[in-house]
């Protein structure tokens, strides 16, 4: 028979975390910890105890064409495909343009 008791306990990372006695206390709280895999010091955004694994917040990257293209902050912008070109728009941004 299972203990149906309840227990408050503290875990390493701050949070509290309430459960059954015999229940495996794993944090499920979104991490507030900077990702280390981040040069920019983003939030980690995984739940506690998870690996923050390659940086996933999004930041504008002035493209080679010159569009501006939302990229994870972990991508290389030379790895990636503009979506503009792609689809046809090959007219460059205003900033780029030639002024007659």
């Amino acid at each position: 028979m299972k203990c149906d008791i309840k227990v408050k306990k503290i875990l390493s990372c701050g949070h509290t975390l309430e459960k059954k006695c015999y229940e495996q206390f794993n944090c499920i709280e979104i991490c507030d910890k900077l990702n280390s895999n981040c040069l920019f010091r983003h939030l980690c955004k995984k739940p506690c105890g998870v690996n923050c694994g390659l940086c996933t917040y999004p930041i504008p990257i002035i493209m080679k064409c010159g569009h501006i293209s939302e990229l994870s902050c972990s991508q290389e912008p030379n790895t990636v495909e503009c979506l503009e070109c792609k689809e046809g728009n090959q007219i460059p941004p205003m900033s780029t343009a030639k002024k007659l």
